[in-house]
C-alpha cells in the first residue's frame, strides 16, 4: 500500500484544504494520504474525506 505525504504546516487557510483536495485527486484507490498541519483551534483538526 503506497502512502503519500502532504506537509501543510506553514500554509494559511485555505491552502491546506486546496492542497489536500489536489493531493486526493492524484491518489489511486487504496493509497493513503498522510497530512501534517498546524492549527490555532486548540490543536484540533477535523478532516473527513473519502476516496
Amino acid at each position: 500500500m503506497l502512502k503519500k505525504y502532504l506537509n501543510a504546516n506553514d500554509l494559511n487557510c485555505p491552502l491546506p484544504l486546496l492542497n489536500t483536495k489536489l493531493s486526493l485527486s492524484e491518489l489511486n484507490s487504496g493509497e493513503i494520504l498522510e497530512i501534517t498541519a498546524k492549527t490555532l483551534l486548540h490543536g484540533k483538526i477535523l478532516l473527513l474525506m473519502r476516496k
